[in-house]
């Protein structure tokens, strides 16, 4: 007993660590867990870390603000982070608590041995307790291990200062695991740098061991924050931090916050030592000083380490205030730009450390007396600190508020106000909430509480809270909650000149987000855009309050939820509508006759060149610069119109060609207006470069988001030889679909035959005889059309390196279509299909060429009204919106899908933009067909009419599209039967299936094509055709060289001439339709969901990203197209074999 008398204080160190243990884990999740910068962010980010299994991963999104880089989150080489990995999340979070007083307890008792060496066993008492009132700090929780171990890198710098080893460097290249590099590290650095220049002038001779510790300190920090120092140092993206305001405050302002900050602190790094530590010091620091004086010691002052440390308080403190000098602030920032919106006032957070080190420093030296009264007083003073801080009902002091709450519950005999940390996540309530709605990942955000409850849970969030986030999200983001701003001049302000909360905000409630039981605010209504809610995929509202003007604001409300275990009741609310509004035009399309003025267009053009030219030489030239905002506005408005209006013109001249390709006033309209839309594109390109490169920047981030500012600041003006180049390309296209309606002539066994006299005698010949003449045929067309081929090729081959890629295919798939693969990615999935996904076709195709599909042919030559009238009925029963897009089609005859001799032979559904519509055009093969083409170009048309992008911008993600097509077809399956009565239907939904199947090979057999030909512009027609009937062995097409289909026939397929390498869209697409099908048969309702999510989905985002976004496979992962084709197989034999 006496040993443990005489370790009292370690008594009382491990007494309340026990008992911090047993408080929290016996409360659990009970515990009342301090919720500002806490339980709303950081615990949340790790939880959601876990959630996605994102902790190791790169290149990834983690799920909330709409998608942020993982790489912004801690690294996953913290002990914080190593805490959350291992265990849950509370647990970490109370171990991490734990940690933080054994770590700041220890590492403070260890510096404490190495200052004062052979008194500190005298002085044991003290040294521990005052060490352990540093510990016990309620400091900043998500960076209490880095708060606490600054003691410890202190001591590593001093041991390698005096007596250098492996084993200290080693150690002090570990560090950074406890430390956190933005909030420390660099001020560590900083501080170390200090350091060396001083020993250097102090010793007279160079600190070598400095230098050593400085760079092995730099590259632990570089290695274990390799994520923070790549987004610092490499990340070209423009984030918050360029915008947000720091303040900017008087001389007086400055002075009360220099003073502040030195008697109190702040509030992420709540020292407690205003009434004891502070007055301690400040009187030892008065009675040193003094005695100093009295002896004459004037240079004991100086060599005094004890004012060395007021020092650094006073330092510490004055750069928190001067950090409010906005000139002192812009220095810094321009000297240093990565620095830019970096807080390094954060020297404050080593005051906690320099005043507790002040005080045992103060205190062993009173000890170290042998002053009986004065050790005791010397102790109760220790205890008399540790007593403060633990009985402090600061805002971090979670012990302090759990011990609190339990003892209000018992005497009071009712819970506290406070939410608990299970009740503030809530987490039985939100996986209840999730299940009854089929909850799959969709963007969502909160109303009422902190989006973090949502992340926390596993639901994807549109707002969330984060210092450092892209700046063009936050202007997005700003959009949705404008109408609540316009109304609440605090939150625009707090939103504005911060943005780190991107949160929905109240019109009128100055917050909305108070994590307490008895939650009340006055005003329940809902102030929001929801059609910039839906332009981000926003599709879920989850709210504590019950919004008055819901259905007003765009959204219905689609469950309530309460659970024993929450505070909350919980109203769900999903939009009303999945599509932003839309303004068709209600013109006939026979009515639409549009023109437009080039002059005019170029004048503008000019004018707002001259505006942006003005204000860049104002700007060399140091001049004030005056920017004629509403002009240079209105002229963008003007020239935004004529290009409108240019491209709608063209695009009608486009349908009205295809429709008659003979006709040469037609051709000629089309050809004019196409080289007036490339070079008008060009001219307002190149303006609005001009514009995005000048001063006006800032005024047109608000028209433009920050990857289209930044594609324009980068646009070159087309050269001469770019133009002609793209003009010759379209009239070798144009030379091409006139080919195509020709007949050919080929001479066989002395008659001279034609394609139309083999079909007239087709039944009378024999099948050899009819093969060997199409064969001929087909080698005449393929002579003349695959040579206007060849030419495209080395067009196109000029033009890609114009752009400087190596040849076309690169160009193609990097710079012509919105893609997240490339070509090498397209190479592994060729390999892939034709080693997993051929033996599962070849079983999917017997199914089908095993059944007699005679009865198809009733199908054969059905009119466009009928196939219409037909698919018309079963589209509202898909989505109402989709039926109202196909009722405006009808209604103002917005497609031509009837035969015609002289029509181009294609289909494409082509946007109008200056009608807010499109028009399907197609040329029916005049088979059953024809249905899946109706079913196909509906759902380009129901996209190109929902999707809203700025029309100066036309994104080509092919890939996306053809989901929206070859998606629809999928769902029709389960309506086939129904819409084509008897045998027909049922072999009509076999076929499509099965000739989707067919495309994910057939595309990939073409695309593979196109790169071989594109990486190999020489290639003559005639190795292009031994490629085409290679490649088809390959995919198991071919049967031996006289199979004509696979040798000269791949000239009928236009987007080889038309849109190239645009072909592996249509197998991509293909692989996903077919994953929706299998999972249709599973559950079609979720199967419809994510469909329907996709056609929704922004125009911007590239299809990997797009697939995985609402919860489907990606195809370029090992092993997932083989897999989709097996489930294929498996409900095709489910459905047909029974």
């Amino acid at each position: 007993m006496k040993k443990i008398a005489e370790k009292w204080y370690l008594v009382l160190i491990i007494g309340f660590l026990v008992f911090a243990a047993l408080v929290f884990g016996i409360f659990g999740k009970g515990s009342i867990i301090s919720v500002h910068d806490n339980l709303d962010l950081f615990v949340a980010q790790f939880q959601m870390l876990k959630n996605t299994g994102a902790f190791w991963k790169h290149g990834v999104e983690v799920p909330f603000l709409g998608g942020i880089s993982r790489d912004v989150l801690p690294s996953e080489f913290s002990l914080y982070s190593l805490l959350y990995m291992i265990l849950p999340s509370y647990y970490a979070y109370v171990a991490g608590y734990l940690l933080k007083i054994v770590i700041g307890t220890f590492s403070m008792v260890l510096l404490a041995r190495d200052l004062f060496k052979d008194q500190y066993g005298e002085s044991k008492p003290v040294i521990f307790l005052a060490g352990f009132a540093y510990g016990i700090l309620n400091v900043f929780p998500a960076f209490g291990i880095p708060f606490a171990s600054v003691p410890l890198v202190v001591y590593l710098l001093r041991k390698i200062y005096r007596s250098p080893s492996a084993g200290w460097y080693l150690l002090l290249f570990l560090y950074p695991l406890l430390s956190y590099f933005s909030y420390f590290g660099l001020f560590i650095l900083g501080y170390l740098a200090i350091a060396f220049v001083i020993l250097w002038i102090r010793d007279r001779k160079f600190p070598f061991r400095m230098i050593l510790s400085l760079i092995v300190l730099s590259a632990g920090y570089i290695l274990f924050e390799y994520r923070l120092f790549g987004t610092m140092l490499f990340g070209s993206e423009e984030t918050i931090r360029s915008t947000m305001e720091a303040g900017s405050f008087t001389g007086g302002e400055i002075v009360k916050t220099m003073v502040d900050g030195f008697r109190q602190g702040m509030f992420h790094a709540e020292s407690i030592h205003t009434y004891l530590v502070m007055p301690v010091c400040l009187l030892y620091f008065l009675f040193l000083n003094v005695s100093y004086i009295r002896k004459g010691n004037m240079k004991g002052i100086f060599h005094d380490g004890y004012n060395l440390l007021m020092v650094l308080l006073v330092f510490n403190s004055v750069v928190y205030g001067i950090y409010y000098l906005e000139p002192f602030r812009s220095l810094i920032e321009k000297i240093v730009p990565p620095l830019k919106g970096w807080q390094f006032n954060r020297t404050i957070f080593f005051n906690p450390f320099v005043w507790y080190l002040a005080f045992l420093v103060v205190l062993v030296r009173l000890y170290l007396e042998k002053k009986k009264w004065l050790c005791i007083l010397t102790e109760l003073l220790a205890v008399a600190a540790v007593l403060l801080i633990v009985f402090s009902g600061t805002r971090y002091n979670d012990l302090y508020h759990t011990c609190v709450a339990k003892a209000y519950e018992i005497l009071k005999g009712k819970e506290s106000n406070d939410l608990s940390y299970g009740e503030f996540y809530s987490e039985e309530l939100f996986a209840k909430a999730k299940k009854d709605i089929g909850y799959n990942g969709e963007w969502s955000a909160a109303y009422g509480f902190h989006p973090a409850i949502l992340e926390y849970n596993g639901i994807s969030t549109l707002d969330g809270y984060l210092g450092f986030y892209s700046q063009d999200y936050k202007d997005r983001f700003r959009k949705v909650i404008a109408p609540a701003l316009s109304q609440n001049a605090a939150s625009a302000e707090y939103f504005d000149t911060w943005g780190a909360r991107a949160y929905l905000y109240s019109p009128t409630e100055n917050s909305l987000v108070m994590a307490v039981r008895d939650y009340h605010v006055e005003d329940e209504s809902l102030a929001i855009d929801v059609d910039a809610f839906k332009a981000l995929s926003g599709r879920y509202l989850f709210s504590r309050i019950c919004i008055s003007n819901a259905e007003e604001e765009g959204f219905t409300l689609i469950g309530t939820y309460t659970d024993e275990s929450s505070p909350y009741t919980l109203y769900v609310y999903r939009t009303t509508t999945l599509y932003q509004s839309n303004n068709w035009s209600e013109v006939p399309f026979a009515e639409r006759d549009l023109t437009y003025d080039k002059d005019v267009i170029y004048e503008t053009a000019d004018h707002l060149e001259e505006l942006a030219k003005e204000a860049v030489r104002q700007e060399e030239n140091q001049e004030t610069v005056v920017l004629q905002e509403e002009k240079a506005l209105s002229l963008y408005e003007s020239l935004l119109d004529g290009c409108i209006r240019v491209r709608t013109c063209n695009s009608l001249s486009q349908i009205r060609y295809d429709m008659d390709v003979r006709d040469e006033e037609n051709a000629s309209l089309q050809e004019q207006q196409y080289e007036d839309a490339v070079d008008i594109t060009d001219r307002v390109y190149a303006v609005m470069a001009q514009i995005c490169n000048s001063p006006y920047k800032e005024i047109f981030s608000e028209v433009f988001t920050e990857s289209e500012i930044s594609s324009l600041q980068d646009y070159e003006e087309m050269t001469e030889q770019e133009k002609d180049l793209i003009l010759k390309e379209n009239s070798l296209q144009q030379e091409y679909n006139e080919a195509l309606l020709d007949d050919y002539d080929a001479e066989y066994e002395g008659k001279t035959w034609s394609f139309a006299m083999l079909e007239t005698e087709e039944d009378s010949l024999a099948a050899e005889k009819y093969q060997a003449v199409q064969r001929a045929l087909y080698e005449e067309k393929n002579s003349v059309i695959g040579e206007i081929y060849c030419e495209l090729v080395s067009v196109r081959d000029q033009l890609a390196r114009e752009y400087e890629y190596d040849n076309y295919a690169e160009y193609a798939y990097e710079g012509l279509y919105l893609r997240d693969y490339d070509t090498a990615d397209a190479k592994a999935l060729f390999k892939q299909v034709k080693k997993e996904v051929m033996p599962w076709l070849i079983e999917i195709e017997s199914l089908y060429y095993e059944m007699d599909d005679s009865a198809l042919e009733e199908l054969n030559d059905s009119p466009a009204a009928e196939r219409l009238s037909a698919v018309q009925k079963y589209i509202g029963e898909l989505d109402p919106e989709m039926e109202e897009a196909f009722d405006h089609m009808l209604a103002y005859d917005l497609y031509d899908m009837d035969a015609g001799e002289s029509k181009a032979q294609t289909g494409y559904t082509i946007e109008l933009p200056w009608y807010g519509d499109a028009f399907i055009f197609d040329a029916p093969y005049g088979t059953c067909q024809d249905y899946v083409t109706t079913i196909h170009e509906f759902g380009h048309y129901n996209y190109a009419v929902h999707k809203k992008s700025n029309p100066l911008f036309v994104v080509n993600n092919m890939d996306l599209c053809e989901i929206h097509s070859q998606g629809l077809e999928m769902l029709f399956y389960d309506y086939d039967q129904d819409m084509i009565q008897g045998e027909a239907g049922d072999m009509f939904r076999l076929q499509d299936v099965v000739q989707l199947a067919e495309q994910t090979a057939n595309a990939c057999m073409l695309a593979e094509f196109e790169i071989c030909v594109y990486e190999n512009p020489d290639m003559t027609r005639e190795e292009m055709n031994k490629l085409y009937c290679n490649l088809a062995r390959e995919y198991g097409m071919a049967v031996n060289d006289q199979d004509i289909q696979e040798l000269y026939s791949w000239v009928d397929i236009p987007h080889l001439f038309m849109q190239p390498c645009y072909y592996l869209g249509y197998g991509t697409s293909a692989f996903t339709s077919l994953d929706l099908f299998a999972l249709a048969g599973e559950d079609r309702e979720a199967a419809v969901d994510k469909y329907l999510e996709l056609t929704a989905v922004s125009a911007e985002t590239p299809y990997c990203e797009a697939v995985q976004k609402v919860g489907l496979r990606d195809i370029f992962e090992k092993g997932v197209p083989g897999e989709i084709l097996k489930e294929v197989n498996n409900r095709l034999k489910k459905d047909y074999e029974q």
